[in-house]
């Protein structure tokens, strides 16, 4: 038998993002998705820009009209980018900051 209790049956009413975001992080993004064209465009830039909040972006586009393909070839060109980034970013800036502390 399956336990029944308060805790469960909310789980079970509230969408899954809501366990990971607040609901006002939540509303606000969803805003963007009312027109799904500008939602992809948005997405698209959210996911080249660095500091995005990439993994409740990923999760608000699950829950739209979105295309798979608009999806995968906005992951494909764009993360890319960010990563190498982030990459540099650390590689070079390693190096500043050992130059300005001095060995």
């Amino acid at each position: 038998p399956k336990p029944s209790s308060a805790a469960s049956d909310v789980y079970k009413r509230q969408p899954f993002i809501l366990h990971l975001v607040s609901e006002k992080t939540y509303e606000k993004y969803m805003k963007w998705t009312a027109n799904q064209k500008k939602f992809n465009w948005f997405f698209g830039l959210c996911i080249i820009a660095p500091m995005a909040p990439d993994d409740i972006l990923c999760m608000i586009a699950g829950l739209t009209e979105m295309k798979f393909s608009t999806y995968l070839w906005i992951i494909l060109l764009g993360k890319p980018w960010t990563i190498a980034a982030y990459s540099l970013g650390l590689v070079y800036g390693a190096k500043w900051l050992v130059k300005l502390v001095g060995k």
